[in-house]
């Protein structure tokens, strides 16, 4: 879970970045 968390958010940023 631990890796999960950070790697979800950083999904986020990418997305919110790339749009």
């Amino acid at each position: 879970t631990l890796p999960a968390i950070p790697s979800t958010k950083k999904n986020m940023v990418s997305t919110a970045s790339k749009i």
